[in-house]
């Protein structure tokens, strides 16, 4: 880049002058946060003065005020601060009433530009400076039939850079609003998720985060085994009975009685871990209880051998 040509708001590319640089920084213009608005189930209204999607209403507890609702001047941003505190005082019932303190009102004075018209036949007319999206690019979306916001947005990658839209998306809807004949507000906008700002996946994962390292998997016998005192383990990605320790019972002691009994008497393992069905079946002509006598003969057997 060696130079950026510029020309007056208003002068259909007219009067254009070329200044010489290595950068082109943009502005999204004054837009209010509306994430946590949205975000919280509320609607937005798009306001033509101001160029920009503003909150319509409250949504739930969230009551936007000043510039997050598009007010932007200093005192009118205070009085409006000062009457939603007045409001949430209200609904907690404490009296409150507003500072009668004026505040310097500091005016703002600029003028919204949507999609200016291009001071060059030559040149593309960005829309998405960091993704690379053109005035074209969405015109193809259109004829493609892409008529949903969301559609325009992931066929044209309008807004899905680090900065989430907020260099782009309002002249995005504005061009896609003129391609439909629409208003903006009828064509509605992409959804907000969090967060609001980029954050590093290092914040949120790492080489170890305790018992959220992995998945924990659970038998259909696990609350069995807990009723009956079991000291649990992890065995792979399952939660394992170690032992069943009795009152006043060390795990050592457990454990050996419990191996005892197996190498005496008999054993139960929970083998659900493998993923199989376990179905039992009895011989013909015979019933669970003539089995379970069977069983209790043999361990009386072995314990008369013992």
């Amino acid at each position: 880049m060696t130079a950026a040509e510029i020309a007056p708001v208003g002068s259909n590319g007219n009067r254009t002058r070329a200044i010489a640089c290595d950068l082109l920084r943009v502005s999204g213009g004054w837009s209010p946060t509306v994430h946590l608005h949205s975000q919280a189930g509320g609607k937005l209204a798009y306001d033509e003065a101001a160029a920009a999607l503003v909150p319509q209403g409250a949504a739930g507890n969230v009551h936007s005020v000043g510039a997050a609702r598009g007010t932007f001047g200093f005192a009118a941003a205070i009085a409006e601060g000062q009457a939603a505190a007045v409001a949430a005082a209200a609904e907690l019932g404490f009296a409150a009433a507003p500072d009668p303190a004026s505040a310097v009102d500091d005016p703002v004075g600029y003028t919204p530009v949507v999609s200016p018209a291009s001071p060059s036949r030559r040149g593309k007319r960005f829309i998405d400076f960091q993704a690379d999206v053109t005035e074209a690019d969405i015109a193809l979306a259109h004829r493609e039939n892409y008529r949903s916001v969301e559609h325009v947005k992931r066929y044209t990658t309008l807004g899905v850079g680090t900065d989430q839209g907020k260099t782009s998306n309002v002249n995005g809807l504005a061009v896609l609003a003129a391609l439909h004949g629409q208003p903006i507000t009828t064509v509605g906008t992409t959804t907000f998720r969090p967060p609001y700002t980029p954050v590093a996946f290092g914040a949120i994962a790492g080489a170890h985060v305790g018992a959220h390292y992995d998945a924990v998997r659970r038998t259909p016998m696990d609350t069995w085994h807990l009723a009956r005192g079991a000291l649990m383990m992890e065995a792979g990605q399952w939660m394992r009975p170690r032992a069943y320790p009795r009152a006043a019972e060390s795990f050592r002691d457990a454990w050996m009685r419990e191996a005892l009994a197996v190498r005496n008497v008999v054993g139960l393992a929970d083998v659900s871990t493998l993923g199989s069905t376990c179905r039992a079946r009895t011989p013909r002509n015979s019933s669970t209880a003539s089995i379970a006598t069977r069983c209790a003969r043999f361990r009386s057997a072995k314990r008369a051998t013992a």
